[in-house]
C-alpha cells in the first residue's frame, strides 16, 4: 500500500528528532566531541544561555579557554595547577586552584576548570542571590571536604568523578553577619536557613552534571556533592 506524503513527513521529522536526541547524548556523555566552534565562550558575567552545558564542557577541555574565561574573568581569583598525568584512572590536564569568587572564598585546589566554572556561576547566580533574598546578607566563604581523591565510588568497581578533580563537596556557608550555614545541622530544619540550603540545591543542576544532597542518601547526610562527570542526577 503506497502510503501517503505527510506520512512519509511524520517518519522523517521522528526520525531527524531521534537522530539528534541520540547526538546530544552522546555529546553529553563524552562520547563525542561537541560542536565547540559554533558556540560562543561562556562569559561568566553574562546571563547564560541554552548552551551552557557545552560551554562548560568546553573550558574543561581547553586550557587556553580556561585562562580565557575563568582565571582571566574579573569575578575570579585563580591560578593554574600542574597538570597530574593520568595515572590507574587519576589525575588531571586542566585545573586550577580557585581561590574566590566574586569575595566569596573558595580555596579549592586541583579542581577542574569547568567545575570551577560552574562553581562560579552557581556561587554567583544562585547562592549569592539566594542569600540576599532569604538571609538578607551575603556569603563570605564556602567550606567544603575537598576536590580530588583517587578513589572509587563507594561500593562500586568505578572511578569517582573525584579522580579527575572535576568534583566538590560542599559542606558549609559562612555569612557576613557572623552566622555559618552547615548541610548536616540546618537541611532539615524549618527555618530561613534549611530554605537557603533547599534553594540552592535547586539550582544547582544548570550548571553540574550531577548533584547528591542529603535527600539523595545518607553518605550525603552532612555535604552536597557537585560534580562535572558523566552521569546526570539531581536529588
Amino acid at each position: 500500500m503506497k502510503r501517503p506524503l505527510w506520512l512519509w513527513l511524520v517518519y522523517g521529522s521522528a526520525l531527524a528528532a531521534s537522530g539528534v536526541s541520540v547526538w546530544a547524548l552522546l555529546i553529553q556523555f563524552a562520547i563525542v566531541p561537541p560542536p565547540y566552534g559554533l558556540i560562543p565562550p561562556l562569559n561568566l558575567s553574562e546571563p547564560d544561555g541554552l548552551f551552557v552545558d557545552w560551554q562548560l564542557a568546553a573550558i574543561s577541555q581547553d586550557p587556553a579557554l580556561c585562562e580565557r574565561v575563568v582565571i582571566s574573568s574579573p569575578l575570579v581569583s585563580a591560578e593554574r595547577v600542574s597538570a597530574m598525568p593520568e595515572r590507574e584512572g587519576c589525575g588531571w590536564a586542566n585545573a586550577i586552584r580557585l581561590n574566590a569568587v566574586d569575595n566569596i572564598e573558595v580555596n579549592a585546589s586541583p579542581i577542574d576548570c569547568g567545575t570551577a566554572a560552574a562553581m562560579a556561576l552557581w556561587l554567583t547566580k544562585v547562592v549569592a542571590p539566594a542569600a540576599r533574598e532569604t538571609l538578607s546578607t551575603t556569603v563570605r566563604k564556602i567550606t567544603h571536604f575537598g576536590t580530588y581523591a583517587c578513589r572509587n565510588i563507594a561500593g562500586t568497581p568505578w572511578r569517582s568523578v573525584h579522580s579527575k578533580a572535576a568534583a566538590i563537596d560542599v559542606a558549609a556557608f559562612a555569612t557576613s553577619d557572623g552566622s555559618n550555614l552547615s548541610v548536616r545541622r540546618h537541611w532539615k530544619g524549618k527555618d530561613d536557613r534549611a530554605r537557603f540550603l533547599h534553594s540552592i540545591a535547586d539550582g544547582t543542576c544548570r550548571y553540574f552534571r550531577s548533584a547528591l544532597t542529603p535527600a539523595y542518601n545518607a553518605a550525603h547526610h552532612d555535604h552536597f556533592h557537585l560534580d562535572r562527570g558523566w552521569g546526570i542526577t539531581c536529588r
